[in-house]
């Protein structure tokens, strides 16, 4: 092997390493991937697979990755534990590194082009800002789960640029220092990530290229046996990956199978690879033409004028940013851009066309699929070849004037994709950070073995670990020193199955996933729901379900088996971590319903009387009627007569909370709380059918 390293005597027309010839690209990238990364970031949390990982290294601390990764990308482990026993719990840490990552993938990646086409500086610049702020990949904003992913796509490139600048290098001893961690630096992005291994085409292809042009004039033969030549050391990285993989690894997770993914295959091989072949065509025009579409329609064009102005704005100021930019390399020494060079035309095309079918492949076969925004993942590794591809395209086109503004126009669709999808993603964090504060308002403190039906009034619950997590975090949050970690709270998520499930009664279930242990009772479930934005949060009552005209019709099913005794009343509040939920919100209405709410469990009717009146002295009231319900009851208990005649034309508004006042009421007269008599001077302010009517 050594043999080989030392033996690359490349008759390149240059030499180029990473020197100065970079940094205005490296500049342009840094200021326009700031302005499309940067703005809100303070403002973004824990999202879906975050609360989980997040509530296993709280509980552990960052040991327990190596637990949690063991099952299938044990390398994954030394990210999380890296960066856990750095940050911590606090989110901002991860997403501004998540985006230094994206940023050094990108300067990676300008770097190995500007070694490929050192004469066609402009194109790589735009290679690279188009790459840095690429609108199909749309969980920067997770930066916690998808650090890995970041970390993985920088390495990749990091090791493929290496490799490159090794094979034109003409010191031995840069070759014996370049090539090892190359090699490294590729073994520990593939053990990241199985699926990024397209990118050892785009490694082969580099090396085409330059073999290429230092052998123009040997025979197509003896240029492929050259290439093989100086690819082999190169593929000690995939092969020794897939030999630990399959052989030595124990991989336990059935989604990261191999075999287990290739068995339709072996099943039905002809629909197989007819299936494949569509969808391998189909999700190639997403990466190279449909990211710069879909996401923006799907994402961008239902949020309102005014972050849709915010994100215009941000893009032009990219725009501003690259326009300096390409004035500040055409100054340069040696820095013209050759635009109509066929032969390099032809190199970005197919390069990039391949690039992008090869890093799709291994998703492909693992019978995956792009879909926006949800599964936007995927396109990470191929948007490498997709943006070289659409550079290339542009390219052809004979006006500077209309290539100018095509790139120009992609910036501002990927500015404002990424606002968009940035401002959506602040407003859940800020949503769901309001949503356990409430909770944390109106219950003191959770039994152990509660099981929570939980409805968010943004974003969906896919996986019960949305809602334990930030659960188990609030109420449990003490660290255990016992492998498997057992949850004192669980959760489950409201589908058909399970509100079967919460009907029929059925017992309990057990659950061990990634060091986790999760004991599930749907005879302890506690319902609590947030119907809309509008709305507070409300713990319902099975015994006395109290129901918002906006809740969700499977709430309204399960909402007679809510156990509300598994709030424990007489323990010290838990109070959120700032780090995780933020600050307290300032207290408005929804305060004083949570504290009246616990207040009437408690049976305390002056004190909801109390809260009631400083509520309305400070302006508050509810935008959604049932939450008069609570002081209602306590201004009927208590002869309130007056304030009773304050609510009761709001409450006839809406004929679905009437309904349940009169059921109240009802209720109230057969548990002797009022009489006869008190009832028919209600039902006179609140109209009710008679007691004895049926």
């Amino acid at each position: 092997m050594p043999s080989v390293f030392t033996s690359w005597r490349l008759t390149v027309g240059w030499k180029l390493s990473f020197n100065q010839s970079i940094i205005p690209i490296a500049v342009i990238l840094l200021f326009v991937s700031a302005l499309i990364y940067l703005p809100l970031v303070n403002q973004l949390g824990y999202y879906n697979d975050d609360w989980y990982l997040m509530y296993a290294g709280h509980s552990q601390g960052p040991e327990i990755f190596k637990l949690v990764f063991s099952i299938d990308r044990p390398a994954r482990s030394l990210i999380m534990s890296s960066a856990y026993f750095l940050f911590k719990n606090n989110a901002l840490f991860y997403n501004i590194s998540g985006y230094i990552f994206r940023l050094l993938g990108a300067i990676s990646l300008v770097w190995l082009l500007q070694l490929l086409w050192p004469k066609h500086r402009i194109a790589i610049m735009w290679i690279g800002v188009l790459f840095v702020i690429y609108p199909g990949f749309l969980s920067q904003i997770n930066s916690i789960d998808y650090l890995s992913h970041l970390v993985g796509i920088f390495l990749g490139i990091f090791s493929i640029t290496l490799y490159i600048q090794a094979l034109i290098t003409s010191k031995p001893i840069f070759k014996f220092i370049l090539i090892p961690i190359a090699i490294i630096t590729g073994w520990f992005y593939l053990g990241l990530f199985e699926y990024f291994i397209g990118l050892e085409v785009f490694r082969l292809l580099c090396i085409s290229i330059i073999i290429n042009r230092s052998y123009k004039n040997r025979k197509l033969l003896q240029k492929g046996v050259q290439i093989i030549r100086v690819w082999m050391p190169a593929l000690i990285i995939p092969f020794g990956f897939l030999f630990w993989r399959l052989y030595l690894f124990e991989n336990q997770r059935q989604a990261t199978d191999i075999y287990a993914q290739l068995s339709p295959f072996f099943i039905s091989p002809i629909q197989t690879l007819k299936l494949w072949t569509i969808n391998l065509f189909q999700d190639t025009l997403n990466v190279i033409f449909l990211a710069w579409s879909v996401p923006l329609y799907k994402i961008a064009f239902p949020i309102n004028s005014q972050d849709l102005i915010i994100g215009a704005f941000v893009g032009v100021l990219c725009i501003i940013v690259v326009a300096l930019g390409i004035l500040w390399i055409q100054n340069c020494e040696g820095n013209k851009d050759i635009q109509h060079q066929k032969e390099w035309l032809h190199e970005v095309i197919w390069i990039g066309l391949i690039a992008a079918i090869f890093g799709l492949l291994p998703i492909t076969i693992a019978n995956r699929h792009i879909i926006f925004p949800g599964f936007s993942r995927y396109t990470l590794v191929s948007s490498i070849g997709g943006v070289i591809f659409l550079v290339g395209l542009i390219y052809y086109l004979s006006s500077k004037r209309m290539q100018l503004f095509i790139f120009f126009l992609l910036i501002l669709i990927a500015a404002v994709t990424h606002y968009a999808n940035t401002t959506i993603a602040a407003r859940e964090t800020a949503s769901l950070n309001n949503f356990w504060w409430q909770v944390s308002w109106r219950i003191p403190h959770l039994e152990k073995g509660t099981n929570i039906i939980a409805n968010y009034p943004i974003g969906a619950i896919e996986e019960d670990y949305f809602v334990w997590g930030p659960a188990n975090l609030i109420y449990y949050p003490e660290k255990s020193d016992k492998l498997p970690i057992q949850l004192s709270i669980s959760a489950t998520v409201l589908n058909k199955g399970n509100v079967i499930n919460i009907i029929s009664n059925k017992g309990k279930e057990f659950f061990y996933r990634r060091g986790l242990y999760l004991y599930r009772n749907f005879r302890k479930t506690l319902v609590i729901t947030q119907p809309g934005l509008k709305s507070c949060v409300q713990v319902i009552d099975g015994k006395q379900p109290e129901l918002s005209s906006y809740e969700d019709s499977d709430i309204m099913l399960i909402a007679p088996f809510s156990r509300i005794d598994r709030i424990l009343l007489n323990k010290t509040f838990a109070h959120p971590p700032s780090s995780i939920f933020g600050q307290e919100p300032t207290h408005n209405w929804c305060y004083y319903y949570e504290k009246a709410s616990l207040a009437r469990q408690q049976n305390n009717w002056e004190t909801i009387v109390r809260l009631g009146e400083e509520a309305y002295l400070k302006g508050f009231s509810p935008s959604d009627e049932i939450e008069w319900m609570p002081f209602l009851q306590a201004y009927i208990i208590l002869g309130e007569k007056d304030k009773i005649q304050q609510i009761a034309p709001l409450i006839n508004k809406d004929p679905f909370v009437k309904a349940q006042v009169c059921k109240m009421l009802n209720n109230m007269v057969q548990t002797n709380y009022i009489n006869e008599k008190e009832y028919q001077i209600l039902v006179q302010l609140i109209p009710c059918q008679s007691l004895h009517e049926n």
